[in-house]
């Protein structure tokens, strides 16, 4: 039996957003919604207001991250209608984010019907400038207050509404009289101090893998070079356009783009400031491999896979702390020596005999060094008498 969606229209509209919208930051007067509990499976979908969700403290999706979301967008398509991309690939990618996580599977053809009936409720929310669109957002957490460890019994689904401009962007106000590079000094002092504590993710023992999958300029560039591994969508393109805009790059690339490219490649680029293709990328080593964009985050998810399942968490960790460090080391006898006394450290730690002995066995390893163990110092170098 096809389930009925209810509809609770609002009795107080939300104020409607200026026109410089950002992304995600307003949002409709609706939201779509639907429940689960292990008797009735998931039922009661239905469009309400949109407002505040009460949750109890001792939800299993506040402990234990039992969340999945996803993201698509929906655009005018001429007589008033409205077209949202690729909806079915979207909601087919929930539930396989439902099954990594022991999330029940959503009924996507009632949560497809639940969306259209909210998108005709909110139409008028659509923005119309250029590179806007209105952002659709599913989201499904679980709400059953429980603490032991094991997937939740009881889930909410929640579908929200966000007009939204560009997000792929150069971070600049490109419309003309456009001067948001001339800070004043109190916005520059303000700029400094939030770069100054601002996280590295280069010094962050988590392996930082970023999906690439639209085009980029400018920051939404040079920021992702900062991360350790990039899968690009192989047609969309990229630039360091800075040249071109009066500008020089910034977010550390002249310190990085020439280690990872080369100086000639990275002079040409940051010269020239010309865009170039995600092939290209790859084959200029920005990127690791480039795929159709629909490929990219699975892509990314895998490899991520690949890292969480097999790896130690104290090896990647350490690993990725010298591959930075050393980096910047210009004696070499000396990062081979810091490299050399930590390999013969590691192999004192539990992580080494599990890891040979769950080869042996032909398991999973169950690895138990925590991700930021302190590593030792390393200052004596080749002494033969310590």
């Amino acid at each position: 039996m096809t389930p009925i969606i209810e509809i609770q229209r609002t009795r107080s509209p939300r104020p409607r957003p200026p026109a410089d919208l950002g992304f995600g930051r307003y949002f409709t007067d609706h939201m779509f919604r639907m429940d689960f509990d292990p008797e009735r499976g998931w039922h009661s979908p239905r469009v309400v207001p949109y407002g505040p969700l009460s949750i109890d403290p001792a939800a299993a999706g506040l402990h234990y991250g039992q969340t999945i979301f996803e993201g698509m967008k929906a655009f005018p398509s001429g007589d008033r209608r409205i077209s949202v991309f690729r909806m079915d690939a979207h909601l087919a990618r929930l539930n396989e984010s439902a099954k990594r996580l022991c999330i029940p599977p959503v009924d996507t053809a009632v949560v497809a019907r639940g969306l259209h009936a909210l998108l005709g409720l909110d139409a008028s929310w659509m923005p119309e400038g250029e590179g806007t669109s209105l952002y659709i957002r599913p989201l499904v957490f679980a709400t059953e207050a429980f603490l032991g460890v094991r997937p939740a019994k009881a889930y909410t689904l929640c579908i929200l509404l966000s007009p939204v401009g560009s997000y792929f962007s150069t971070g600049a106000d490109m419309e003309p009289g456009g001067s948001n590079f001339a800070f004043d000094d109190e916005q520059h002092r303000r700029a400094r101090a939030e770069l100054a504590d601002r996280p590295r993710p280069w010094t962050m023992r988590t392996p930082v893998i970023g999906a690439l999958n639209g085009s980029a300029v400018g920051i939404g560039l040079t920021f992702p070079l900062q991360w350790d591994i990039r899968i690009v969508n192989e047609s969309a393109k990229y630039g360091f356009v800075f040249t071109r805009r009066g500008l020089i790059p910034e977010q550390n690339s002249l310190w990085l783009l020439p280690r990872l490219v080369g100086v000639s490649r990275a002079a040409e680029l940051l010269l020239t400031g010309r865009l170039f293709t995600g092939a290209e990328a790859v084959t200029y080593g920005l990127a690791v491999e480039a795929l159709p964009g629909d490929e990219v985050l699975p892509r990314t998810l895998e490899i991520a896979g690949e890292i969480a399942c097999n790896t130690a968490p104290a090896a990647v960790g350490a690993t990725k702390h010298l591959l930075y460090e050393l980096l910047a080391e210009t004696d070499r006898e000396a990062a081979f020596y810091r490299e050399w006394e930590l390999f013969r450290w590691f192999g004192r730690q539990p992580d080494s005999a599990e890891g040979v002995a769950s080869f042996l066995e032909r398991r999973a390893p169950r690895f138990t060094v925590p991700k930021h163990v302190p590593l030792p110092e390393t200052e004596r170098g080749w002494r033969t008498d310590e």
